[in-house]
Formats: C-alpha cells, structure tokens, sequence
C-alpha cells in the first residue's frame, strides 16, 4: 500500500546502476537484465519518467554495449536536425493553437513545451 517503498527501491537501483561500472561484466549483465525487464517498466508505470530513462539507457549499455556506441554516434550526429525540427514544431503548433477561436476563449496564453527523447 505504501508506494513511497518503491520509489526508494527505484533510487537504490538507479544508484546501483550507476556504479555498476565497478562490478564485474558477468554482474553488469544480470543487474542491466533485471533492470531492464523489472525496475523500468515499474518506474514507467508509476509515471518517473526520468529514472525509466535513466534504467532502460544505462541497462542498454551494459547488455548492448555495440549497438548502444552505434546509436549513440547516429543520434549525436542527428541532434541539431532533431533540435531543429522539435523547435519548428512547438512554433506551428503554438501557432495553430492561438489561431484557434475555441481555445482563445479559454486560455490568455498557449504554453508548448518540448524535449528530445533520452539515449
């Protein structure tokens, strides 16, 4: 009944997950995996969006370290194009937002917030 049980249990794992650098490969791999298939999935589900992306990239790393270097070249050399594209979009949608006689009436001003997904 107490949830604030499992946010401590997703603190410890994060914290964990942070130094498993400092374990052996063979505990990295088992950590990465529980991680992945148990505590991502929980901290998705109780909304904690930060520490799910935080587990799955982390955990990602260790099990996939190959593809993890390959994605993470390909996403950095992409980064400006995503930024760039992310920016234009909150502008057209604040646009089409204040454009709209509706919701004019209802709200003063449109706020549009944006981020880039997490790797």
């Amino acid at each position: 009944d107490d949830f604030r049980i499992i946010i401590v249990k997703l603190a410890d794992r994060l914290h964990n997950m942070r130094t498993l650098r400092f374990m052996k490969p063979e505990k990295q791999v088992k950590i990465s995996r529980e991680t992945l298939d148990i505590f991502a999935p929980l901290a998705h589900r109780m909304g904690i969006w930060q520490f799910k992306s935080e587990l799955e990239d982390t955990a990602f790393m260790y099990l996939y370290p190959q593809e993890y270097k390959r994605l993470s070249r390909r996403l950095r050399t992409h980064q400006k194009k995503f930024q760039d594209t992310l920016d234009k979009s909150q502008v057209l949608l604040k646009e089409r937002l204040i454009a709209d006689p509706t919701l004019r009436e209802q709200a003063e001003s449109v706020e549009v917030s944006g981020r880039m997904k997490e790797m």
